[in-house]
């Protein structure tokens, strides 16, 4: 059991038939795998204990990884820990969506939409410079941060609810408010994600248990924008 993370990784690189190649220390990821890496590090954080490392390659680019985001201090690799269900999202495809469906007039509760955190990986963004992002969606408290890498493992924080970014309130409510709690990403076109809300931070607030506020998150951009759709 011991060195279960570190097979079930070294299978996966077999079965993916994953591209890491090293110049002068420095790695480069096919773009194409880089989506993988981000599930396998799903996968590391939340059996980090149980990691026993086989000096391969994989081992190597999710340490590497791992001590690159958790300089962004936003104790991301401890809330991965918790979080066992994970998502890719295809950007490149109109409507594609991932993550949990709620039934229309329906509480989340009544539709079965779990209350868990959710790691959403999107596949490479040709717009800004072919990076994927890692769209984690935390519960208790709720919070989303979301970080772009790219095939050299160099990170950037695009959003955090609690530290960067703040947006714009809802017409009716004057201020700021911030992304709480996300159970689906849906492609709205390529480029542009509509980002689901669960819950907004402390509870449902000015929305109704019947209803959610959605994000748009332009990629093109950068920046994450509030929709008034309901």
């Amino acid at each position: 059991m011991k060195r279960l993370l570190s097979t079930v990784l070294f299978i996966s690189v077999l079965f993916l038939n994953l591209k890491i190649s090293y110049a002068t220390n420095a790695v480069s990821i096919e773009l194409s795998d880089l989506p993988a890496i981000g599930i396998a590090y799903n996968i590391f954080c939340s059996r980090y204990n149980e990691f026993q490392p086989l000096e391969s390659k994989l081992d190597n680019v999710l340490i590497k990884l791992s001590n690159n985001i958790d300089k962004l201090t936003l104790d991301i690799p401890t809330r991965m820990a918790f979080t066992h269900l994970a998502f890719i999202v295809q950007n490149n495809i109109t409507d594609h969506y991932s993550g949990f469906a709620r039934v229309k007039d329906k509480t989340l509760e009544e539709s079965k939409v779990p209350f868990e955190s959710i790691l959403f990986v999107t596949t490479p963004f040709e717009s800004i410079g072919n990076r994927i992002l890692l769209i984690l969606s935390s519960v208790s408290p709720e919070r989303t941060s979301i970080v772009a890498v790219d095939n050299k493992l160099n990170i950037e924080l695009i959003y955090d609810s609690f530290s960067k970014n703040e947006i714009k309130n809802m017409k009716e409510i004057k201020g700021t408010t911030n992304v709480g709690s996300l159970y689906s990403v849906q492609v709205q076109k390529p480029g542009v994600l509509l980002l689901q809300e669960r819950m907004e931070p402390g509870g449902y607030g000015f929305v109704s248990p019947y209803k959610n506020r959605i994000f748009i998150l332009d990629v093109t951009k950068m920046k994450v924008e509030i929709s008034m759709k309901h």
